[in-house]
């Protein structure tokens, strides 16, 4: 019986092997191009002493069926002769659509077939340019697919005399988060600051509910924030994929946060290597019967919650976010220092609605119709629990930002 049993996985192995071999010829990866010869939207400004430069440099993903996440970029002045001397000339990236002026460069998707434009910023003394016809700049980036990062540099140069004077070319946009307005006025989104490893939930309620919350009230808290709470987020840098991490991972769509090899390098961590690849054999023989969802079935909540880069806020976009550990233990431990319900939840703008653990008070069928629209958000809202009013008291509560 056990030699059946070793052949048996030994064969799936095999099978295993060949399939992934089969996907990769099949699939391949990324191919991300960065067009420096077609640089556009070169603009400049000038105030006072200081001349200000925008350019956008198109980042293409030529790939047609794999995506590309760029983790980070630099653009740097190179000067023409090491004797050259600047006062000073400041540079910096961020995304054309989504612009920052903090100089965080936030990690961002090239989908299958598309281009995004991420804009160059130059901030200079108008001294520093006076006879320069042109300027050079290094660019260094880092991206993934399905294999580990790709660390790539590029040198450029530009014309000044191609830039087009404007008024102003870049309004300060440090990213707040619009808050979403949810169908049900006794559902309300609470904006807290922005939360990190080690923080506790019970003082984070305090903080934002007492004097408006009443026992019985419930607290719906996003999955991934209640994990960031814990310490379980982890930068890619810290993650070194291994063997089956880098194999595993070519058996998922694109789209999912199991394509990354380091995400799925966590979720082995987490499981099991046994329990994710048997997951994943199911999995295929599931999908040649036409059923979807036994991988997850079979692997758990815990893989299937994991984020992978740009599944949260900044500064974690470029980290790999795990479920919370035993939220159910969580839940119950809050509301003991709260005296309010409390559910973990996974849910996003498709209306799909995952409870990953709760107290008792909370019926499973009411709390999913009331964050079914997803009243947290999933863009920058900075939204990571809602307040569920129960028992509103006879008295007028005093309003809560995002509640009008």
């Amino acid at each position: 019986m056990i030699c059946i049993f070793v052949l048996l996985f030994f064969g799936a192995l095999a099978f295993l092997f060949f399939l992934d071999r089969l996907t990769y010829v099949l699939r391949g990866d990324c191919k991300l191009f960065v067009h420096v010869d077609r640089i556009k939207n070169k603009l400049k400004t000038q105030k006072e002493d200081f001349v200000f430069l925008s350019f956008d440099i198109p980042f293409e993903n030529h790939s047609k069926k794999e995506q590309a996440l760029v983790i980070f970029g630099e653009v740097q002045f190179v000067p023409e002769r090491k004797e050259d001397q600047y006062k000073e000339i400041w540079t910096k990236l961020t995304l054309a659509d989504n612009p920052r002026d903090d100089g965080y460069f936030e990690a961002f998707l090239v989908k299958p077939g598309k281009t995004a434009d991420v804009r160059g910023l130059v901030h200079a003394r108008q001294e520093d340019l006076a006879g320069l016809r042109s300027m050079n700049f290094m660019l260094s980036y880092g991206y993934y697919g399905r294999t580990p990062l790709k660390n790539e540099r590029i040198f450029f140069t530009v014309s000044l005399d191609d830039f087009q004077k404007k008024k102003e070319i870049f309004k300060k946009q440090t990213p707040s988060g619009s808050l979403k307005k949810p169908r049900n006025p006794d559902v309300v989104p609470i904006k807290t600051h922005l939360i990190f490893p080690g923080e506790d939930w019970s003082k984070i309620i305090h903080q934002y509910l007492d004097g408006r919350a009443q026992p019985g009230d419930w607290v719906v808290i996003s999955e991934s924030v209640a994990a960031i709470a814990q310490g379980r987020v982890y930068p890619i840098a810290s993650i070194k994929p291994g063997f089956w991490a880098k194999r595993l991972n070519r058996f998922f769509q694109f789209n999912s946060s199991l394509a990354s090899c380091y995400s799925m390098h966590k979720a082995i961590q987490e499981v099991g290597l046994f329990r994710i690849t048997a997951s994943v054999l199911i999995g295929l023989f599931g999908r040649i019967l036409g059923r979807s969802g036994d991988f997850y079935r079979i692997a758990g909540r815990q893989a299937a919650a994991i984020d992978d880069c740009t599944g949260t806020l900044p500064p974690f976009d470029k980290s790999v976010v795990m479920a919370p550990l035993n939220p159910d233990e969580f839940a119950a431990r809050i509301k003991l220092e709260t005296g309010l319900e409390i559910a973990v939840v996974d849910a996003n703008d498709l209306g799909k609605v995952d409870i990953l653990g709760k107290t008792s008070g909370i019926d499973d069928k009411e709390l999913v119709e009331a964050i079914q629209d997803n009243p947290q958000g999933n863009s920058d809202e900075q939204t990571p629990f809602v307040w569920i009013k129960k028992k509103p008291s006879a008295e007028q509560r005093a309003p809560l930002e995002g509640e009008k």
